[in-house]
Formats: C-alpha cells, sequence, structure tokens
C-alpha cells in the first residue's frame, strides 16, 4: 500500500492544477465542488505518509473545515468565509509537503515512490504561494496586475495558479505582474524555494542513489568471492 501513496497524491494534485487552469462555466459553487473532491483525494496521499495517523487526522479535519467554509461563502457569508477557506487550505498544503519531505529525507533506499513524493512537494509548493496570493489580493486587490477577476470570484484560483508556476519554475512571462510590496516579496521567494528545492533535494536523491547503487555493487563483489573455490590459488 505504501508503494502507491505518493502516486495517488501526485495524480491528486495533477488533476487539481489541470482542473483550475481549465475555463470554469459552472460558477463558483461548481468550482467549490471540485476543489474540495480533489482536496479529499489529497487526505487519501496522506493517509499513507509514514502511516502518520493522528496527522491524517488533522488532514481530514482541515479539509471538513474547509468545505463548511466553502458552503459559507457560497451561501453569502462574505469574503471571510473566503479567507477561512484559504487558510484551511494552506495548513493542508503545507502539513503534506512537510510529511512528505519527512519520509523522502529519512529512507536511505530510492525508489519511483521517492521520486513521485519529490514531484508532488515540487507540486504542492506552487498551490501553497497560490493561497499565499490569493490571501494577500484580499488585502490588496491590485496586489497583481493583469488578472481579470476580483477576489474570490471563479476562475481567480486558475489564474493565480498559472501565475504561481510560472514563478516556481522562474519562466517570468510577464503577462501577470506582482505590484505590491507583500506580492513582489512572495513571489521572489516562490522563485527562490522553487530553485533550491531542485538543486537540494534532487542532489540529495542523486547522492542516496548512488551510494545504494555503490554499496549494491561492493556486497555483488563481497558475494562473489566468498563463492570462489577456495583450493583454487593452492593449484
Amino acid at each position: 500500500m505504501e508503494r502507491t501513496n505518493f502516486a495517488w497524491l501526485f495524480a491528486g494534485l495533477l488533476l487539481l492544477v489541470v482542473l483550475e487552469a481549465t475555463p470554469q462555466t459552472g460558477g463558483f459553487a461548481t468550482a467549490a465542488a471540485l476543489e474540495g473532491a480533489f482536496l479529499a483525494l489529497l487526505v487519501l496521499g496522506v493517509w499513507s505518509l509514514r502511516s502518520f495517523r493522528g496527522w491524517f487526522r488533522v488532514a481530514l479535519g482541515l479539509v471538513a473545515l474547509d468545505l463548511v467554509a466553502v458552503a459559507l461563502y457560497v451561501r453569502g457569508g462574505g469574503l471571510v468565509w473566503y479567507l477561512a477557506s484559504g487558510l484551511c487550505v494552506l495548513a493542508f498544503c503545507v502539513l503534506c509537503a512537510v510529511l512528505a519531505t519527512r519520509f523522502i529525507l529519512a529512507n536511505r533506499e530510492i525508489d519511483w515512490n521517492h521520486l513521485m513524493g519529490a514531484s508532488s512537494v515540487y507540486l504542492l509548493l506552487g498551490v501553497i504561494w497560490t493561497v499565499l496570493f490569493a490571501i494577500a489580493r484580499l488585502a490588496d486587490p491590485n496586489a497583481l496586475a493583469n488578472v481579470s477577476v476580483a477576489p474570490g470570484e471563479s476562475g481567480e484560483v486558475g489564474e493565480l495558479l498559472y501565475f504561481s508556476f510560472v514563478t516556481l519554475t522562474t519562466l517570468g512571462y510577464g503577462d501577470v505582474t506582482p505590484v505590491s510590496p507583500l506580492d513582489r516579496n512572495l513571489a521572489l521567494l516562490e522563485a527562490v524555494f522553487g530553485q533550491l528545492f531542485v538543486a537540494v533535494l534532487i542532489a540529495s536523491l542523486i547522492g542516496r542513489l548512488a551510494w545504494a547503487s555503490g554499496a549494491g555493487a561492493n556486497e555483488s563483489l563481497l558475494a562473489a568471492g566468498s563463492t570462489a573455490d577456495p583450493h583454487a590459488g593452492a593449484q
């Protein structure tokens, strides 16, 4: 079961990114339902992270609180519930990223599941900064230039997700740009975190993979030596 955990997490994140990037015609309620469904799918990934069942309950509680906040916002409760939903999603994604990183770094053996986990953490960074940009726009709706929707409206998450991943990968197209000092700092930190994550974590994975390969080669040589004919040198 453990080997499929990160595959579920990675698949859920990819589907979330793809759906948010797709034009939404069903209004905010449809978008919220999709986000809630895929947050539930991400919880399945948390369940498998080193069997931290206590953390799974925390993640499940965050998803439940998010769905309540979304429901209250849809019923006209005001942007305060939009903020509450964003904070729940932010806490959920940070929890996923921390547990996944701890799992990756705590195990010396490297396989495809670890690579899936590292890829999931990278995608989670993009989602985390998407939420941070959304929260920042609640304080200053003009914090980002060329965003076509107001804070809290349907389609905002898709545009912010696009800007977040363009920043994370340092593509920098320039069609959406940070204007306020807060958003400029957030964009700068995201670009730095994205590059450091790739450089540090990938280097760590490659180093441990090389170590494991070297250890395996040494064991093969020792095994071959132990099975050699002990009388061969005496003849």
